[in-house]
C-alpha cells in the first residue's frame, strides 16, 4: 500500500510540473541562440514529465487505482468477485434456514 502511496504522489508532483512547464513554454519569448537552447530544454523537461505522468497512472492502473476526471485517485473494486460457498461443506449451517 504504501507504494501506491508514493506513486500517486510522484504522478501528482508530474502533473503539477507539467501544468507550470507548459505555461513557461507557451510564453517564452525566442530573441536569440540562447532563447531557442532555453525554449528546447524546456520541450524535453516537459516532456520528460509527461512520461513520468503516463508511466506513474499506468502502475496505478494495474493496481486498479483509478483517476477521476478532477484529478483525484480511488481504488477499483471489482464487482464480479463471488463469495464462496459453503454448500455441501461439513459442519457448516449452510442449510439451517432451508426448509426440508
Amino acid at each position: 500500500m504504501i507504494i501506491i502511496k508514493k506513486v500517486i504522489e510522484v504522478n501528482k508532483l508530474a502533473c503539477e510540473n507539467i501544468k507550470a512547464l507548459e505555461e513557461a513554454v507557451n510564453f517564452t519569448e525566442i530573441k536569440n541562440d540562447k532563447d531557442k537552447a532555453n525554449f528546447g530544454n524546456l520541450c524535453v523537461a516537459l516532456r520528460g514529465f509527461r512520461m513520468v505522468a503516463d508511466a506513474t497512472e499506468a502502475l496505478l492502473i494495474n493496481e486498479n487505482v483509478l483517476k477521476s476526471e478532477d484529478g483525484e485517485f480511488y481504488q477499483k473494486i471489482e464487482d464480479d468477485v463471488v463469495p464462496p460457498t459453503t454448500e455441501g461443506k461439513p459442519g457448516s449451517d449452510f442449510d439451517v434456514d432451508k426448509e426440508k
